[in-house]
This record gives C-alpha cells, sequence and structure tokens, in this order.
C-alpha cells in the first residue's frame, strides 16, 4: 500500500521532472534552476520532499568545495598569470567595494541576501558560450577565483553581518593555520596523486579520494578551522601536481547528483511557515535580486575583463556568461539560513534569484552570438577604436612590465605591503587600548608612504624606461586603484583612533618621526621579502623549462 509520504515524494519528484523536461528540451544550460522552482512550489503547497535525495545533499556542500579547487588549470594559470592577478585585483577591487556600500545599508539582511546573489558564478554558461580555449580556460579560473573568494569570507564571517565578525588574533590564527596547511597538503598531495596513479581501478580511485575528502574534513573539525576553508585547500593542492582526470570526472558525477540535492533541500531548510504573503514576496525579490545581480556582475566582469587586456569580444562573452548566480552563493544562503540572519522572504527571494538569474543567462547564451553583434554594431565607432588602443596597451604591459624581473620585484613588495596593512588592521580593530590604536596608525601611514614610493617613483620610473608614457589610461587606473586598496585601511585606522582617543597627536614631531621609520623599515622589509620571492619564482621557472626541454628529448 502506498503511503502518504510516498506519494509526496512521488508528486515531489513528478513536477522536477516536468520542470526540468521542460528546461531540457529549451536547450537551458542547467537544469538546476527547475530543480530549484519545483522545490520552492512542493515546499509552498506543503508536498514531502524526496528524503533520499535530500540525504545524499549532506556531502554536497564538502564535494562542491573539493572538485572547485580540483578544477583549477594550473598550467593555464601559470601561462596566463600576469593577466589573472590584474582580473582578479579589479574584480575583487569592484566586488569588495559594492560589498562595504551595501554596509552602509540600515537593512542589513537585505544586503547580505543580494550579496550572496553577486558573490559566485558558475562556468558551465561560459563554457556552453564560446568554444574557443583560452576562453573556456578563463571563465573556468574566474568561476574557481570567486569561489575561493566566497569561501574565504565565509571561513572570517563575513556574511555574519557584513564585516569580520571574528577577533584579529583569530583572522592571524586561521592565515597563519591556512599557510601551514596548505604547504603541509602540497606535500601531502603529491605522495597521494601518485598513489592514485599506481591504481588501475577506477572505483578504488573514487574510495581513496572519498577517504582523502573525509580526512580533509576530520582534520578541519581537529584543527578548528571552517571545513570549506580546509577541504577547498586540499583539492587545490592535488590540482597543484596534477590529479587524475577520469577520478575527477568521476567524482563530479557524484558531486551533480548531490547537488540536486543540496538545490532541492534548500526551501526546506526555512523553519518558518510558509503563507502564500511570504512566498509572493520571496517572488518579488528573486525577480527584482536575479535582475539586478546579473547588470552588476555584468558590469563588475566586463570592467576587470577589459582592464585585463581582452578584446570587446571576449569581454562581453565572459561578462554576460558568468554573470550568472552560482552554488556558492546557495552555500552563503544556506548560512545566513541557518543562523537566522535573513528572514524566510529574503532567503526565498535569494532562492527565487538564482532560478530566474540562470535562466535569464542560459537565454543570453544561446543568443550570445547575435547579442555580441548587436552590441558592436550599436557602439560608436570611436569607442570601438579607443577601446582598441586601451586593449592593445594593457596587452603589451602585461606582455612587457609584467614579465620584467623589476616590476614583479615592485609588485611582490606592494602585495606584501597591502597583505601586513590589512592583518594589523584586522587586529587593530579588536583593540580596545588607545596606545595599541595609535601605533597602527602610525604603522599604516608609514606603509601608505611606502605604497606612494613604490607605486609612482619605483614603478614610473621602470615603466618610463620601457616607453609607457605619464598619460596612459590604463597606468593612471592601475596606480590609483593601488593606491586606493591602501587608503581604505588607513581612513579605518583613523576612524579607530578617534574612537578610541589618541595618547599623542598625529601632528606631534614624535608621531611624524615614528610614520617615517615605519616606511622605511616597510620599504627595506619588502624588498628583502619580494626579492627572495622574485629570485624563487625564477628558479623554478627555469627548473620547470629544464623539465620540458628533458620530457621534449
Amino acid at each position: 500500500m502506498v503511503t502518504s509520504d510516498e506519494l509526496g515524494w512521488l508528486i515531489f519528484l513528478s513536477l522536477a521532472a516536468v520542470l526540468s523536461f521542460i528546461y531540457a528540451k529549451r536547450r537551458a544550460v542547467v537544469i538546476l534552476p527547475a530543480l530549484m522552482l519545483a522545490s520552492l512550489l512542493s515546499r509552498w503547497l506543503g508536498l514531502k520532499p524526496f528524503e533520499p535525495l535530500l540525504q545524499f545533499s549532506s556531502l554536497a556542500t564538502a564535494l562542491l568545495v573539493f572538485i572547485v579547487g580540483l578544477e583549477l588549470n594550473v598550467d593555464f594559470v601559470r601561462r596566463e598569470k600576469e593577466r589573472i592577478v590584474l582580473m582578479s585585483f579589479f574584480e575583487f577591487l569592484f566586488m569588495l567595494s559594492i560589498f562595504y556600500v551595501l554596509r552602509s545599508v540600515k537593512d542589513i539582511p537585505l544586503s547580505l541576501a543580494f550579496m550572496a546573489t553577486i558573490i559566485a558564478s558558475n562556468e558551465a554558461f561560459a563554457l556552453a558560450a564560446s568554444n574557443d580555449p583560452d576562453i573556456r580556460a578563463l571563465s573556468m579560473t574566474i568561476s574557481v577565483f570567486e569561489d575561493s573568494f566566497a569561501v574565504f569570507l565565509l571561513s572570517i564571517g563575513f556574511f555574519s553581518s557584513a564585516q569580520v565578525s571574528i577577533g584579529g588574533e583569530s583572522i592571524e590564527n586561521l592565515m597563519l593555520l591556512s599557510i601551514a596547511l596548505m604547504l603541509m597538503l602540497i606535500v601531502l598531495a603529491k605522495f597521494f596523486n601518485k598513489l592514485v596513479r599506481s591504481i588501475e581501478d577506477r572505483n578504488a580511485k573514487i574510495l581513496l579520494s572519498l577517504l582523502y575528502l573525509l580526512f580533509l574534513i576530520v582534520l578541519a573539525d581537529l584543527i578548528k578551522l571552517p571545513e570549506a576553508l580546509v577541504v577547498f585547500i586540499g583539492g587545490l593542492a592535488l590540482a597543484i601536481h596534477g590529479f587524475d582526470e577520469e577520478t575527477t570526472r568521476a567524482l563530479e558525477t557524484y558531486m551533480s547528483i548531490a547537488l540536486m540535492g543540496f538545490v532541492m533541500s534548500l526551501p526546506y531548510v526555512i523553519q518558518e511557515e510558509l503563507t502564500s504573503e511570504i512566498f509572493m514576496k520571496g517572488l518579488a525579490w528573486g525577480l527584482c535580486f536575479s535582475i539586478i545581480a546579473f547588470i552588476v556582475r555584468s558590469l563588475i566582469l566586463s570592467a576587470a575583463t577589459f582592464l585585463s587586456g581582452l578584446d570587446l569580444g571576449s569581454c562581453l562573452i565572459l561578462s554576460l556568461s558568468l554573470a550568472n548566480m552560482g552554488e556558492f552563493g546557495l552555500l552563503v544562503v544556506f548560512e545566513l539560513m541557518r543562523e537566522r540572519i535573513i528572514p524566510a522572504e529574503l532567503a526565498l527571494g535569494a532562492m527565487f534569484a538564482y532560478a530566474f538569474n540562470l535562466t535569464l543567462v542560459s537565454l543570453v547564451v544561446r543568443r550570445m552570438d547575435y547579442i555580441v553583434h548587436l552590441i558592436r554594431s550599436r557602439t560608436p565607432s570611436w569607442l570601438i577604436v579607443r577601446m582598441k588602443s586601451v586593449s592593445a596597451e594593457i596587452d603589451n604591459f602585461i606582455r612587457i612590465a609584467m614579465k620584467e624581473e623589476s616590476f614583479r620585484s615592485y609588485l611582490y613588495e606592494l602585495v606584501i605591503l597591502v597583505a601586513f596593512v590589512y592583518i594589523m588592521t584586522g587586529v587593530a580593530q579588536w583593540s580596545s587600548w588607545s596606545i595599541m590604536s595609535y601605533l597602527f596608525s602610525l604603522i599604516v601611514f608609514g606603509a601608505f608612504i611606502a605604497a606612494i614610493y613604490i607605486v609612482f617613483q619605483r614603478m614610473s620610473e621602470l615603466l618610463h624606461f620601457k616607453d609607457f608614457t605619464g598619460r596612459s589610461f590604463f597606468l593612471l587606473i592601475l596606480r590609483y586603484t593601488m593606491l586606493y586598496v591602501i587608503l581604505a585601511p588607513l581612513l579605518v585606522s583613523l576612524e579607530n583612533l578617534l574612537r578610541t582617543g589618541s595618547p599623542i597627536k598625529l601632528s606631534h614631531p614624535i608621531s611624524l618621526f615614528f610614520i617615517f621609520i615605519s616606511a622605511v623599515l616597510l620599504l627595506k622589509g619588502t624588498k628583502l621579502i619580494a626579492s627572495y620571492m622574485s629570485s624563487t619564482v625564477k628558479r623554478r621557472e627555469v627548473k620547470r623549462t629544464e623539465e620540458k626541454k628533458h620530457r621534449g628529448d
């Protein structure tokens, strides 16, 4: 005899199957929006979910993060690292700026729900939009970097309140433990990869990989680090050494099933009673979120890809196809619901946004050639000429300046300086002592002076030597965005100083002397570390070239 639960499962799966069939017939890139809509409708109608599939979804988060780490094309990243660094720098700069603008909004839950819709993307749409191997590889890399960015923000508690919600000491511990863990797992992954390659049976390889995944989950619990961060680092460590492709494809199949369960389980995570009013409000929010997220993500990616030297066609393909809400956005929504940070209507809104946004991007991808041609034909010819000129200039910059050892050394100095400043600012935010806020502010002032010297003196001299003039549009943007990155924590330090009070005035000779001493010491220290990093990278590149020649022989 058929039970009521079994009948509910049958109706639930029938609804999901019908919507999936419609999406498949319409040549949608993915059927996940259909599953989300089916689950949302089922939750509203009070239908029982298909429990076996939902139970399998418990592995979805870990598998999703693990596969993302494995998917990184390390060879492509090494070949195009300069372009990828520029693109990631601009994308994350624009994204964080938007996040902090949203942070000023009174309605924190609303801003957090919207952040979840733009934090990451699904690369499947870009893979469907283009057959160009470079664009496909670049879309995969962008998506992996966005996912790692989302994992990092989740790990530091950013989505708890649109700001870092763990103490400065905890941030230091998180970063130090992450670096130590990365080094340890890279060594471990080398031996694990050899073990997997030595086995011919595919099922044994899969079981070993799942055992490795379970080891990472247990390790995260033992060392008190976020599970997503540890699992991602573990997957990335395997990718660095080149993990077995057959096993990766098999794990992706498992992940697809788990992901379907995860997507269909999300509406059932909502504890509140789902009334028609809440459902309709969620539907309205979903429509708004999906359209705004598409516009915001496409603008961010258009700017980031253009400023990394890509031509107009490639920029349009990448920005339009990656203007979707990825599964890591759903992961953020899941965390927000679990912590009861956002109300039911906003949680529903983010889920509807996922379904509507992916449907919209599917329609765009199906007409990509027409849309790209339409935009090109409507763009004024003078603007296209100007964009080509800037793109060629950026490409030349990547080809000449960023491959110059001296320039790379200056970039390393700047990266070290920025990382140091943000760590110091994070620690200072959690100090209630006025003397500590005062000292941190002076050090950050010194770092700002050091950054100005590196950007406007050392880099400018080298670029002028390489025939890059001061009238360059790209260099103007690059200089001021670099200073913007340093200026933001400086202003945060000043706000903290105003809040706690200063034992000595900043205009006092002692303060000025300490600022200049800090600047000199930071310049010396960063130069020393950057020189070591530059020489290490050069040795590895030489070694890699020799190994390739040896394999060729």
